[in-house]
């Protein structure tokens, strides 16, 4: 008799502990994407014929988004992996060249069985900002002599991160020759907005103290006539709170072929 009841009480608290697990998850199942979720995080999903994009809400300032499109002429196996390292090599290319971005790994992965790409990067907010300043200046506006004879104060990159960041005057002198330049083109104009927009991200980022650490991955995977782009940035603090709800995220995902 005693057995039978230490057999019941086992039961119930085995039924009881799968009950509460199976309430931390719920499951999204749409036209071209399954997977399951915490059952407290929310997102948007934006369906059309051409496929699906997903926006989670509520992970404070990190952005994660999860894209779906559907592709024609995928072509075979090697030519998957030709076209996965074509697109994510150029952002792995570029970031190699930034002073302000560490490569932490880019490496093959599976989603679903899938072919994929993954790069993980962690970028440095303010000095990046100011490197991509640098690099627009030196590519699209250098044309000028006004940018020129600015430029030429500096030595390098690093140079320019450094002072830029460190003297709020050069800055403004920036600025105010922005201010007064007169541009042609179409895609001089293009840059010169840009770079305008860049200065006042350095300020506000300068004012606010938001010198912060960010934390970058991007997945690429293809699996017969669908591409899927999963892309996550923020805080590294963020990040790190939230990576292992993700991954259960990523690794659960399935595309409904």
């Amino acid at each position: 008799m005693r057995e039978k009841i230490f057999i019941l009480i086992l039961t119930a608290m085995l039924l009881i502990l799968l009950i509460s697990c199976s309430s931390n998850e719920n499951q999204y199942a749409g036209k071209y994407i399954t997977f399951n979720y915490p059952n407290d995080w929310e997102f948007k999903v934006n369906e059309s014929i051409n496929g699906s994009h997903i926006l989670f809400e509520n992970e404070g300032e990190l952005d994660f988004n999860i894209d779906l499109r559907i592709i024609k002429n995928i072509g075979n196996e090697e030519e998957i992996v030709e076209r996965l390292e074509r697109e994510l090599n150029e952002g792995y290319q570029n970031a190699q060249k930034m002073e302000s971005i560490k490569v932490i790994s880019y490496e093959n992965t599976t989603i679903d069985g899938g072919k994929a790409k993954k790069l993980v990067l962690e970028i440095q907010q303010v000095d990046s900002t100011i490197e991509q300043l640098y690099y627009l200046l030196k590519e699209d506006l250098v044309i000028y002599d006004e940018i020129n004879v600015f430029l030429d104060e500096y030595g390098d990159t690093k140079d320019f991160i450094s002072k830029i960041k460190n003297d709020p005057q050069k800055l403004e002198k920036l600025k105010m020759l922005l201010l007064q330049l007169e541009v042609k083109g179409i895609e001089e104009q293009r840059a010169k907005m840009v770079a305008d927009s860049f200065i006042d991200n350095i300020y506000h980022f300068s004012k606010e103290g938001n010198d912060n650490l960010l934390k970058l991955k991007n997945i690429l995977s293809i699996k017969e006539n669908f591409r899927l782009n999963i892309y996550i940035q923020g805080k590294i603090e963020d990040y790190e709170e939230s990576k292992e709800s993700i991954q259960k995220i990523i690794d659960s995902i399935k595309f409904n072929l």
